[in-house]
């Protein structure tokens, strides 16, 4: 079942919407989530699979234009709908723009909606057949991309069996497979360590993606992105067989969006303060406060390459009230400032 997130601010449309639908007589599409602006159904996407989005042009908070925009950053293929009372020519230039798949306009009619689905359904068809070809190459590789993501060299070995594959003869030169696969990579890291959704690789295939066009070697970038999920894990998750707690506590900040004090990691796990920096200090040599300062700064570099926020937005965000603080903290790790780091071309957020 292909699923669908409608988001409309007009609660009594959304309900006329679902009853003309008749969602439960769907045997292709389901209704998984109703967003009431654009802002509410980008947090949604960014931590939940959708098929499809069904939206409202004009919207407080967050607009349906910003709405697809964002979203092409996160997924240049996914099928986006207008839906608006207005037939305004700049709205659709805008949504043509950015590869919207359809428009129409309300009020909408059971017909509507029924042609509406079936042109979808055809689109989403073709897209899961597409995906199915491009995934033969991958699937099998992934689990062992996850397992071996500490180690480097068994890494790599896995990167050149993928791409040694797409050498074959009768395969099509392109870069669908490559972000088919790396695409799969992040959903399953995702899954293995529920951390990394802090940590998604959407800036690194939207990146892979612009250059669609250029004459470059995807496999030496395709490694490269890899590779920046094992420098993630080498450089942020602390882990150690001997203390189980450490991994514990690296999880734990590394799952937080914002920082937080040793205080509040000790009572989040039922233990004194003063025996917990100790005991991190002595399995990994660097202290408690430190590592959560790291952590910080790599979030800090994602916000800085992902969002439109201004540096002390940033720091705030962060849980930062000082942003000239973390200003001093970001150029202390780095060597660098904030906005001159913004100013690079990165494929990495570490």
């Amino acid at each position: 079942m292909y699923k669908v997130m409608l988001v409309d601010d007009w609660e009594i449309f959304r309900i006329q919407f679902n009853r003309k639908a008749k969602w439960e007589k769907q045997a292709e599409f389901e209704l998984v989530y109703e967003a009431s602006n654009g802002q509410d159904a980008l947090d949604y996407f960014k931590e939940n699979s959708v098929d499809c989005i069904i939206t409202d042009i004009r919207m407080p908070v967050m607009d349906g234009v910003e709405l697809l925009k964002q979203i092409r950053l996160l997924d240049k293929d996914l099928p986006v709908i207008f839906l608006s009372e207005y037939e305004d020519f700049h709205y659709a230039k805008a949504a043509i723009t950015h590869q919207i798949v359809d428009y129409i306009v309300k009020p909408v009619n059971e017909l509507d909606i029924k042609e509406l689905f079936g042109r979808l359904r055809e689109k989403l068809d073709q897209k899961m057949e597409e995906k199915s070809r491009q995934s033969i190459y991958h699937d099998d590789l992934i689990p062992s991309m996850v397992d071996t993501i500490s180690c480097k060299d068994k890494l790599s070995l896995l990167v050149d069996t993928f791409t040694n594959r797409l050498k074959a003869p009768g395969v099509q030169p392109s870069i669908s497979p490559y972000l088919s696969c790396l695409q799969d990579f992040d959903e399953a890291l995702c899954q293995a360590f529920s951390w990394v959704n802090n940590y998604r690789l959407t800036g690194p295939i939207q990146v892979f993606s612009q250059r669609a066009d250029e004459e470059v070697n995807w496999d030496t970038l395709f490694k490269q992105v890899i590779l920046e999920q094992y420098d993630l894990f080498n450089s942020l998750y602390r882990v150690s067989t001997r203390q189980p707690l450490i991994t514990e506590i690296s999880s734990l900040i590394l799952a937080t969006p914002k920082q937080r004090t040793i205080k509040d990691i000790a009572e989040s796990l039922f233990m004194n303060k003063n025996y917990l920096a100790d005991e991190f200090k002595k399995e990994t040599g660097q202290t408690l406060n430190d590592y959560m300062n790291q952590v910080a700064v790599s979030r800090a570099k994602m916000l800085a390459l992902t969002s439109d926020l201004k540096n002390y937005e940033i720091a705030h965000a962060l849980g930062f009230q000082h942003a000239d603080y973390f200003c001093r903290l970001f150029k202390k790790f780095t060597g660098e400032t904030l906005s001159d780091y913004r100013k690079k071309e990165h494929l990495d957020f570490m």
